[in-house]
């Protein structure tokens, strides 16, 4: 039996959003850079969304996104076959930090031993970096951890 068999499945997190000012003109506040298609017939957000799909290894991705943006994300999974676990609206963009605590906090009251994906520039950047964030630099933990009250009572993850 092989090891891959007997580890838990990671919970991949998905940010989807921006301001569509850092590949401007080709990205746009109502069209940001994940849902631009920047290289092959994939957007990033699909691109992202396919290295995260091997079922043996992962959960469906919950993707966290504008609410302006929910039909783009949904439309785009879609293409490619995917199907997210949840896509998660934030009212407005909060940044990183605010995006992971919502996700781990999910995925806690859903399967409070979930593992929970994250890469150093956010968590499953839409964005060719996230090869090399999976490959090297990827930090999982468990959502217990991830979301203890006490954090004295527990070592960080991170």
């Amino acid at each position: 039996m092989s090891s891959m068999a007997t580890l838990p499945r990671i919970h991949p997190v998905i940010l989807a959003g921006g301001s569509g000012v850092r590949l401007w003109p080709l990205s746009r506040p109502w069209h940001p850079k994940p849902f631009v298609r920047l290289a092959g017939d994939h957007t990033l957000l699909q691109a992202t969304a396919a290295r995260l799909s091997a079922a043996q290894r992962f959960a469906p991705p919950l993707v966290i996104c504008n609410r302006t943006h929910r039909f783009l994300v949904g439309e785009q999974l879609h293409q490619i076959g995917i199907e997210p676990q949840a896509i998660v609206l934030e009212p407005e963009a909060r940044n990183t930090a605010p995006a992971a605590c919502i996700a781990a906090l999910l995925l806690a009251e859903r399967q409070p031993d979930a593992l929970v994906g994250s890469s150093p520039s956010a968590l499953a950047p839409s964005g060719p970096r996230l090869a090399t964030a999976i490959s090297g630099e990827a930090r999982v933990w468990p959502t217990t951890t991830a979301v203890s009250a006490s954090p004295a009572s527990s070592k960080s993850p991170i």
